[in-house]
């Protein structure tokens, strides 16, 4: 039944988890236990290209590349994962060093540490930069 209401207003659908921006993504090794924990404002697909192009070109100084590389390893990149979403960066900062340092066998080596995250977004929320 075609109603007025119906043909006027344009509802939107939800984006799907991979589609959704600012989040924690988690991906992991298909060889081993070996898990990478990162927080991107960008979708999935494109984060996941970036770290997929680096394993290619061999590039040191990103970490799954770096396991790909060292290891021999194959990364399991159809079941990356989007955890966590958030507008405010220091909650995905805060979210993604708590989750890396929990982790057992984490690829991230982020130098963000708890302390530093929460240092910091004190200083943010109360001095306001």
């Amino acid at each position: 039944m075609f109603t007025l209401r119906r043909l006027l207003t344009n509802v939107k659908g939800k984006d799907k988890p991979e589609d959704r921006l600012r989040a924690v993504d988690k991906i992991q090794c298909s060889d081993c236990e070996a898990t990478y924990i990162g927080e991107t404002g960008r979708n999935l697909t494109t984060r996941l290209n970036e770290h997929n192009r680096a394993a290619k070109k061999g590039d040191l100084n990103n970490n799954i590349a770096e396991h790909h590389l060292k290891a021999s390893h194959t990364i399991d990149w159809d079941y990356a994962t989007r955890g966590a979403y958030s507008k405010d960066y220091y909650q995905r900062i805060t979210l993604e060093s708590w989750l890396t340092k929990n982790c057992p066998k984490s690829l991230s080596t982020s130098s963000r540490t708890i302390c530093n995250v929460v240092g910091k977004c004190w200083a943010y929320k109360r001095w306001g930069r």
